[in-house]
């Protein structure tokens, strides 16, 4: 058992006898293995699990690892608004020519499923078109609290660097670190280069379509339905009958006749409904 899971093993054993419990061993393996899969440091552990004594409402009952993370990372559509009243300041300080790199990395994937950082930029000032985007920006960033071990960009590109990608491919630009510095340095550190490429799982045949490995299926030769020659000859004298009606001056006047005559028809019904729809 390494350091940090003995003292996180411990200090859930202390927090069980402040409660009056005691934690099975299974069920203390399972908190320490949940909590190791969010890669908290002991110290944030013991310190949430503090927090959750001291809180009047929720520390009347043992906490669940679901009160740690609760504690650690709080509400995550509280997290997602204040999320976005960082991005708006940052634009305003910093502006759209610098590229950034924020404190959280969840905030990159938002924005770069949002259009980029330059996009954010060209967002409206306006309070109800704002409130769109605002709303857009929470739900994308709560859906990404739900995904784990999800890759992120090292910074966000400005217009300066995507200018110089292009002219200027050996010009290294300097990146404002927006939040917390230690914890953006993390996000700088940890990060991409280049956004990461999401790939959602297919079905096996409609993935293989559509990466060309595979052509969609189709009827084999021998399935296929072959027109017998008797139906093939009366189609071609069907076809060849009609070019002699259509050449023939009577079978012309009987068809302008049928013309004529639905028109009468049409005009008579019509005119009908309309004395149908005249006031006695």
């Amino acid at each position: 058992m390494n350091d940090h899971r003995k003292r996180i093993t411990a200090a859930l054993t202390m927090t069980a006898e402040q409660y009056g419990r005691d934690l099975p061993s299974t069920q203390l393996k399972a908190m320490v293995r949940l909590l190791e899969s969010k890669r908290y440091s002991p110290d944030a552990i013991i310190n949430a699990l503090s927090r959750h004594m001291l809180d009047p409402t929720f520390g009347r009952w043992m906490p669940t690892v679901a009160d740690i993370v609760r504690e650690i990372e709080g509400i995550p559509e509280n997290n997602a608004r204040k999320a976005f009243s960082k991005v708006l300041e940052a634009m305003r300080r910093v502006g759209a020519y610098a590229s950034v790199t924020f404190d959280d990395a969840r905030i990159h994937n938002v924005i770069e499923d949002m259009g980029g950082w330059t996009a954010v930029g060209e967002w409206p000032t306006e309070e109800k078109p704002l409130g769109f985007i605002e709303r857009d920006f929470v739900k994308r960033y709560v859906a990404a609290c739900g995904r784990t071990d999800e890759l992120h960009r090292r910074a966000l590109p400005g217009i300066f660097e995507r200018h110089n990608r292009l002219h200027h491919p050996k010009h290294v630009d300097d990146i404002v670190l927006i939040g917390d510095p230690g914890h953006a340095k993390d996000t700088l550190a940890t990060g991409a280069s280049t956004p990461p490429l999401r790939i959602e799982t297919a079905p096996k045949r409609i993935a293989e379509v559509a990466r060309g490995i595979a052509a969609p299926a189709l009827p084999e030769p021998e399935q296929r339905t072959e027109i017998p020659e008797s139906l093939r000859r009366r189609i071609r004298d069907m076809s060849r009958s009609d070019e002699i009606d259509e050449a023939n001056p009577d079978v012309q006047q009987r068809r302008a006749w049928a013309r004529r005559q639905r028109a009468r028809s049409q005009t008579t019904a019509k005119r009908g409904q309309e004395l149908e729809q005249e006031p006695n």
